[in-house]
């Protein structure tokens, strides 16, 4: 897999090189992370299971601590967090033998094994806002989803994607802001698409102009997706599922040497969605009013009690 992306990015960067000038003009990068929320990239250079922070405005990537390397410790493809735990799972992709699942504690960068994913070479992972996870891979005939356990990294198949001949999946994320995952395929150039994860069956969302794909991207607590390789190495850029041409923005290449990343996954950590209260029917106007008239009787009964005690002690 791994190989087999290198050489479509060195071809993709030769051709944008002989088509200077003819690339659709990029819109300059003005959208910022919403607060609270934090963008993380796992490394896919070294291949050691760093983690770090990215700068939404600069692209600049600042290590979270030091992970141990564990046995199966690989290049980190597909990330996601597990809101309901905090702790952000990826896939640890060798270029030989089966994928691993790992879980990394964000406040110190140490990841830990937490199960063997089969010999399918799953290399993508969402999890969506209740910790349900899903990974794909490329089955040979069509893109295959299968639920995960986040416990023990077992998979239970779930359907054929319904792909008209797209090959394996670039990113695949959940948006918390429409409840809804969203993945693009190798093929597929510069489209997004939604994916039912009850049947497998795709919805288009948007294109990008020029037929960029994009390498992994994620989705911040207002629905607005990013990405670490928006077009090409290491260059951040965000987008907007909402748009037609998905409006996208780029930041820039990355000037920082630790972590090397290039279609590593990126993932958000976004604070917890308060819950939306039940609609009682009653609107505070006429709670405010009803508890007037219920202080106002209790204070005129209290009135009337002590002027009858008045009257008894004469």
């Amino acid at each position: 897999m791994k190989k087999s992306i290198a050489i479509a990015s060195a071809v993709a960067s030769a051709a944008a090189l002989l088509t200077v000038g003819m690339a659709p003009a990029q819109a300059v990068q003005n959208r910022a992370l919403p607060a609270g929320n934090t963008l993380y990239v796992m490394d896919d250079g070294n291949c050691v299971g760093d983690l770090a922070t990215l700068d939404a405005g600069t692209n600049v990537a600042s290590l979270v601590g030091s992970n141990t390397v564990t046995a199966h410790t690989s290049c980190g493809y597909g990330a996601a967090v597990d809101p309901t735990s905090g702790h952000l799972y990826w896939i640890s992709s060798p270029n030989s033998g089966n994928h691993w699942l790992m879980k990394t504690d964000v406040s110190t960068g140490v990841s830990t094994e937490v199960g063997d994913l089969g010999s399918n070479q799953f290399n993508q992972i969402a999890i969506d806002d209740q910790g349900n996870a899903f990974a794909t891979h490329w089955g040979g005939s069509a893109e295959m989803l299968y639920r995960v356990s986040l416990v023990d990294a077992t998979t239970t198949w779930v359907a054929d994607v319904a792909s008209a001949g797209q090959t394996n999946s670039y990113s695949f994320a959940f948006n918390p802001k429409d409840k809804q995952f969203y993945i693009n395929f190798t093929d597929d150039g510069g489209l997004i698409r939604r994916l039912n994860v009850t049947d497998g069956s795709l919805q288009d969302a948007c294109t990008i102009p020029g037929g960029d794909s994009i390498y992994g991207f994620t989705f911040d607590s207002e629905g607005i997706g990013w990405s670490g390789s928006i077009t090409d190495n290491s260059d951040l850029g965000s987008f907007d599922v909402t748009q037609s041409d998905c409006a996208r923005q780029i930041v820039g290449v990355t000037t920082s040497a630790i972590p090397q990343w290039w279609s590593g996954g990126v993932a958000i950590v976004a604070p917890p969605t308060p819950p939306t209260l039940p609609d009682t029917g009653a609107n505070t106007s006429t709670i405010f009013a009803s508890t007037a008239v219920g202080l106002s009787l209790v204070s005129a009964g209290l009135f009337a009690m002590m002027m009858r005690r008045r009257k008894t002690s004469r």
